[in-house]
């Protein structure tokens, strides 16, 4: 495992966190809302998704065959000349464009751009992250990406983790059960995860087991998750949205639009009432994002829809929408209204070095993916 401290179960492990899952709707034909959008530059968009498509063949062959101790020399070079062409690709298309926002290359060319930044040399990934970081923060990437990347880049440093993403290689691992690299605090872990829209860790390591092991017990996503309070209130909170679209109340997106509610975690409040943020994605090269604030003033009461606004691909707020009793009504336009988020708790992710101290957002969005028609 001559490069595994590298990489570790980067192309796979990166791929099952952004794909946990997801909520999808899909009724009838598209609307004239639904109309697909193109992107900046679909050549880049188009090469960047080819690449992680040779990335996870790869590493979909290489992975079972290391947890099995079956690895060969053949295997081993192509997913290295792969993992070094890749690098100079990302470097080059960086240098060129800055970061490949949804805007530029779709949302799905964005976050192949992050995987091939993941599966770099850990200089450059360094010299990443405040890019990413910053990303995040702007709302062109995800919280998860931002987790998986700090991540990485302490581990590989020899540092402690923040959210614990990594684990130990497979031979490390006990009774075939996944075993996470060191973890700064980590009986706190799990609130810093929700911050970023990671499902607590036990929940995740659970995945991984049920992923590299088939034989081990399986539960879905959901079932996993439905059962605690987090999930109750995600699942609840998304169940009454699906409801609003299918009465065509759903503000920005027809009852006719495909797309998904991505599942992602979110701290809870002590009391009620309780707040969460939901999305809304398009099945199609639509690359705004909708955002729903919803709700709950009581254990045994519903959820009610407080704010509605849509993001476009740079993460710039473009449309707020009424939540009254003509949902679909557009309040007023805002391109070029400044970026406002609720500031969480702070975290100083690295204490020798001021440019990794950071303070954690809100809603954050994790995307767990279920295709619609």
């Amino acid at each position: 495992m001559t490069s595994d401290k590298r990489i570790k179960f980067g192309a796979v492990l990166a791929m099952a966190v952004l794909s946990a899952g997801c909520s999808s709707v899909s009724n009838g034909s598209r609307s004239q809302s639904d109309r697909l959008t193109s992107v900046a530059n679909p050549v880049l968009r188009q090469e960047l998704l080819e690449r992680v498509k040779e990335d996870q063949a790869i590493a979909n062959e290489y992975y079972p065959k290391l947890a099995a101790g079956q690895v060969d020399a053949a295997l081993n070079a192509r997913r290295e000349a792969s993992l070094s062409s890749n690098t100079v690709f990302i470097k080059a298309v960086i240098k060129q464009y800055g970061w490949p926002s949804p805007e530029l290359v779709g949302r799905d060319g964005s976050d192949a751009a992050f995987l091939l930044v993941q599966h770099s040399d850990n200089a450059f990934r360094k010299k990443m992250l405040p890019v990413i970081r910053a990303a995040y923060r702007n709302h062109i990437t995800s919280g998860q990406n931002y987790a998986l990347l700090l991540d990485i880049v302490l581990v590989s440093e020899g540092k402690p983790q923040v959210y614990g993403t990594r684990l130990k290689p497979f031979n490390e691992w006990k009774d075939r059960k996944p075993i996470p690299e060191p973890i700064e605090d980590a009986a706190n872990v799990d609130e810093r995860r929700a911050t970023v829209g990671l499902f607590p860790e036990s929940t995740y390591l659970q995945m991984m087991r049920e992923m590299w092991y088939p034989g081990s017990p399986k539960a879905s996503f959901e079932e996993t998750i439905q059962h605690t309070r987090m999930g109750e209130l995600m699942l609840g909170a998304i169940d009454y949205l699906i409801r609003l679209k299918e009465q065509n109340r759903l503000p920005g997106v027809g009852k006719d639009a495909h797309g998904t509610f991505p599942f992602s975690a979110f701290p809870i409040p002590k009391g009620l009432p309780v707040w969460r943020t939901q999305t809304f994605i398009k099945n199609n090269d639509d690359i705004s994002t909708y955002y729903y604030t919803v709700e709950k003033l009581s254990p045994d009461g519903g959820w009610q829809l407080k704010k509605a606004w849509r993001r476009d691909g740079n993460g710039k707020i473009v449309e707020r929408y009424s939540v009254g009793k003509r949902a679909s009504e557009l309040l007023f336009r805002c391109i070029k209204r400044p970026n406002r988020r609720k500031e969480g708790f702070a975290f100083e992710e690295q204490k020798e070095s001021a440019e990794l101290h950071v303070t954690l957002q809100e809603g954050a969005i994790v995307q767990r993916r279920i295709t619609g028609e």
